[in-house]
């Protein structure tokens, strides 16, 4: 049986990371904007560690999956090394 408060927040994280990867579209957002990209990666991280249905899903995991792609190459240690920890679960075909 799934707890009365997981659907609302995973609603929460839902709405709270889709927000904020849209300010994160480019690399140069990335670049601009480290602290966002760092605070959104480490969100998506705590999420996997603890309420991993959130995450891995058809609406959020390619939206993940997509700013990881575009944030890899950004000249900031802790986003890189964030994205290569939120991405490293995610099981391949």
């Amino acid at each position: 049986m799934i707890a009365w408060f997981v659907l609302p927040a995973g609603q929460l994280f839902s709405a709270i990371v889709t927000k904020a990867l849209q300010g994160l579209p480019t690399l140069a957002a990335f670049d601009h904007n480290p602290d966002m990209a760092d605070d959104t990666f480490l969100l998506i991280d705590r999420a996997v560690r603890y309420s991993p249905g959130v995450v891995f899903n058809p609406q959020m995991l390619p939206l993940i999956a997509d700013a990881a792609m575009t944030g890899v190459l950004v000249q900031h240690r802790w986003v890189t090394q964030l994205m290569c920890t939120v991405t490293t679960p995610i099981p391949s075909n």
